[in-house]
């Protein structure tokens, strides 16, 4: 599998983010350069006819460059400081024939993108300088400086590469830090207007409930009826409390995949008027003067 998709979706986009699995980005460089540099340098050696020891060296060069890159991951600073130096060997020691040593760019990008890019500029800047040195005193012909130029231009290639990949890696990971950021505030918000519609619930509920049973308690020795009275508000009150408590938490507990249940509306001006009824019932004398138009009233305020 290529591939799998993220967690993590944008919050404006429908598609989730693709990212490569971990051990595709570890083994897809070590395959692709063992491929490309070892069979090359077999092809190589043969078609010069080297020695044995040359060609045993520039096959181990050419090896070398893959077996270093499985430690990549782990240290990747280390890895591309070797893989360079491999690398600068190989120039010496090649015939200036077949592919570029692609183990090298593998290991920069590598290096830049997991935080190693220090590393990464001051091992190919040294190793490069010193390779210009050296072939400038040994005088070798085929360090031409067309050959000097373009091996210079790719070296930059790369590396803009691998900053261009790492300044894209930076960019998805302080996208997630903030999108998981927003989740958690937006988790906070709920549970804070969770909790201030159950305190809105049970406050109201029982402070009713208390003044109903203190009528109750008063009324109890002189006008039994009406403290009958009271005792059924407070039965009605307490049913209500339990649904809407109850409604609440059904939401806590529901399958984000189902339809959530239906809530209990939310005290307005409207239910003023069934209240005072509740406590007129248990023999209190209130009076409602109620003057405004509910529609012109917010549903904050209302509430």
């Amino acid at each position: 599998m290529p591939g799998h998709w993220s967690e993590h979706r944008p919050p404006d986009g429908p598609f989730p983010e693709w990212r490569m699995p971990r051990s595709f980005t570890l083994w897809a460089p070590v395959i692709v350069s063992f491929l490309v540099q070892v069979p090359a340098a077999l092809v190589v050696s043969r078609v010069t006819r080297d020695m044995p020891l040359e060609s045993l060296l520039s096959v181990g060069l050419a090896l070398a460059g893959p077996v270093l890159l499985i430690g990549a991951r782990r240290f990747p600073g280390p890895v591309v400081a070797l893989i360079a130096l491999v690398a600068t060997l190989d120039l010496f020691v090649g015939h200036n024939l077949g592919p570029p040593y692609l183990a090298l760019a593998f290991a920069i990008i590598g290096a830049i993108v997991r935080g190693a890019r220090i590393w990464a500029w001051v091992a190919i800047g040294g190793c490069w300088i010193a390779a210009i040195t050296i072939a400038a005193i040994m005088g070798t012909d085929t360090w031409a400086p067309g050959r000097i130029a373009g091996t210079t231009l790719g070296i930059l290639i790369v590396l803009g590469l691998g900053e261009a990949f790492r300044t894209r890696h930076e960019r998805g990971e302080e996208f997630r830090r903030r999108l998981s950021q927003r989740r958690e505030t937006a988790v906070q918000a709920e549970r804070v207007r969770i909790a201030r519609e159950l305190h809105d619930v049970l406050a109201h509920s029982l402070s009713q409930i208390n003044v109903q049973a203190g009528v109750g308690l008063h009324l109890m020795p002189t006008q039994p009826d009406k403290a009958a009275d009271a005792l059924a508000s407070i039965k009605e009150t307490s049913k209500s409390a339990l649904d809407e408590v109850r409604a609440v938490l059904g939401v806590l507990r529901s399958d984000p995949s189902e339809p959530a249940p239906p809530l209990v509306p939310e005290p307005d001006l409207d239910r003023v008027a069934a209240l005072v009824e509740s406590f007129a019932a248990s023999g209190m004398q209130v009076t409602l003067d109620d003057r405004l138009v509910h529609t012109e009233v917010s549903a904050p305020v209302q509430h």
